[in-house]
């Protein structure tokens, strides 16, 4: 009896740390990104690792999304670049168009990047792209998964959708984001899926609704190497004026 009280502590044990596993990226150093139009055949995106194999929230929780989704990622001395491929019938599309940041219970399919850039499970950012191509973007905060929509970056994407797929390619400039200034880096991360026409949900690593904190979920980004967190200016528009008044 006791033995078997063992053998199942043991298996609880394993279950718990399988559990906590973070999926984990390497990305890759190019000296100049790829031209962001959409078109994913270039050669600096064949020379990336690929990954995918999401898992859904939403509606069959833990179980695997029913389209495949293929992720490559690199990074320049200015910009971190992510392309993605998203599996599915044109009939299963649905590419609502609405103005920027309003992505929110509308008719089109998403996909999205979220960023914890010290990994501290507290703050982040996500860039979010329709089918359509309209983009969205929040800044994270207390470890959520939606943020402050007023925040506005300056970021590029393009997408292209083709009858058993559609595609996007984004460019993220570091100037964008906040990050430490050690030589090497390893920041949170996570994909999004949303497969509109079946309310699918699905993340790369792995959610558990049932947990709190969102960016404490997250994967992990790893070999970011020898990147300068860039001066940042702001320049406000300023008129001075003066009355000057003689005396006689």
């Amino acid at each position: 009896m006791k033995l078997f009280i063992q053998l199942i502590l043991i298996l609880f044990c394993a279950q718990q740390i399988q559990g906590q596993l973070r999926r984990e990226y390497n990305i890759q150093s190019v000296e100049a990104g790829p031209k962001i139009d959409g078109d994913l055949n270039e050669a600096v995106w064949k020379n990336c690792t690929a990954t995918g194999d999401f898992t859904q929230t939403v509606p069959q929780t833990d179980n695997p999304s029913n389209y495949k989704t293929e992720i490559r990622m690199c990074y320049s001395n200015t910009s971190v670049y992510v392309s993605a491929v998203m599996y599915q019938p044109r009939s299963v599309s649905l590419r609502q168009l609405t103005a920027r940041d309003m992505l929110y219970n509308i008719n089109s399919d998403i996909f999205s990047v979220f960023f914890d850039t010290y990994d501290d499970h507290q703050n982040g950012f996500t860039f979010r792209v329709s089918s359509a191509g309209v983009q969205h973007d929040e800044r994270l905060s207390e470890g959520g998964e939606y943020g402050d929509q007023s925040w506005d970056a300056v970021w590029k994407l393009n997408v292209l959708v083709f009858d058993d797929r559609w595609q996007v390619e984004m460019e993220i400039p570091f100037s964008a984001l906040r990050f430490s200034k050690q030589s090497e880096m390893t920041w949170g991360i996570n994909f999004y899926r949303g497969v509109r026409k079946i309310n699918e949900s699905s993340y790369w690593n792995k959610i558990d609704v049932q947990k709190q904190g969102f960016l404490a979920q997250t994967g992990l980004l790893k070999a970011l190497k020898n990147i300068s967190p860039p001066v940042r200016l702001f320049l406000f528009p300023y008129i001075s004026t003066g009355y000057l008044q003689q005396m006689e």
